[in-house]
């Protein structure tokens, strides 16, 4: 059985019960945490890495298009290989715009467990 992990849970909050900062014991939650913050985080928004994340934000004021669909994609597939490829492989990236809204799905296998699965991530404006 896998060794249980202790990390800060993203976003970050207070479990007011306990008095502390809420923290993540599962460690598929722990990599869902850490893809979404590659996806949401803007490049330029970390002053000690400022090449770090995705800008998928700024996806949702582009116009409303395959071309921009299909970029999109592309952005997320290179964002997640770069900052995460030790701990996940990315499988399918779909990505669909509707309005105000970009849906982003996700297919990926933790590395260390061998285990396949999806994550869906709606951004609104």
């Amino acid at each position: 059985m896998a060794e249980p992990i202790h990390s800060i849970r993203y976003p970050v909050s207070v479990d007011t019960a306990l008095g502390r900062i809420t923290v993540e014991t599962g460690y598929a939650a722990h990599v869902e945490q850490m893809i979404k913050q590659v996806l949401l985080t803007s490049p330029g928004e970390r002053a000690h890495r400022p090449d770090f994340g995705c800008g998928l934000r700024r996806m949702v004021f582009a116009p409303n298009d395959p071309t921009i669909a299909s970029l999109t994609q592309v952005t997320v597939y290179q964002a997640l290989t770069r900052w995460l490829g030790t701990v996940i492989e990315v499988g399918a990236v779909e990505v669909q715009v509707y309005e105000s809204t970009l849906s982003v799905t996700v297919s990926y296998v933790l590395k260390a467990r061998l285990e396949r699965r999806i994550l869906n991530l709606e951004v609104t404006r």
